[in-house]
């Protein structure tokens, strides 16, 4: 398992638009097992969730975004309704797409993604790869320093 210290919205973000793919394309009958297998790949493997989030919005993302279950618009907090504004804002732009083979280069395209892993011993080299991968010439923002830790 890994933390994240930059880029959990993009990851996040790539995740709900995954899910949103992977359900249109289950629609499909000759493409259930693959999507079967994608789902355990990149979303859930029996119990265990493949991303996991800091904070109080860890089970509702598992259970809502993941899991697909509904939750009561009135009892979610400003986060947990950010991501459920989102979710549904992939799910409208993918129920758009009509084109099956484009749904399926959108796949792709999460696919082939990369993502930088830097193993350290201590936080403060994770905050030195933070600064130097973040690094375009200007001095960080007090708010980016922040979220390097």
């Amino acid at each position: 398992m890994y933390e994240i210290i930059d880029g959990q919205q993009r990851i996040v973000s790539a995740v709900m638009l995954l899910k949103t793919i992977l359900l249109k394309l289950e629609q499909q009958d000759e493409l259930k097992e693959m999507i079967k297998r994608e789902k355990e790949r990149y979303l859930k493997f029996e119990d265990i969730y493949k991303l996991r989030l800091l904070g109080g919005d860890e089970r509702f993302f598992r259970e809502h975004i993941i899991d697909g279950k509904v939750y009561p618009h009135e009892v979610l907090t400003p986060p947990q309704k950010r991501l459920k504004n989102a979710m549904r804002f992939f799910q409208q732009k993918v129920e758009q797409v009509k084109d099956i083979e484009v749904l399926k280069q959108m796949k792709l395209k999460i696919d082939n993604m990369e993502i930088l892993v830097f193993l350290v011993s201590e936080e403060s080299e994770a905050s030195c790869i933070f600064t130097v991968v973040n690094d375009r010439g200007k001095l960080l923002t007090n708010l980016e320093k922040i979220k390097s830790f």
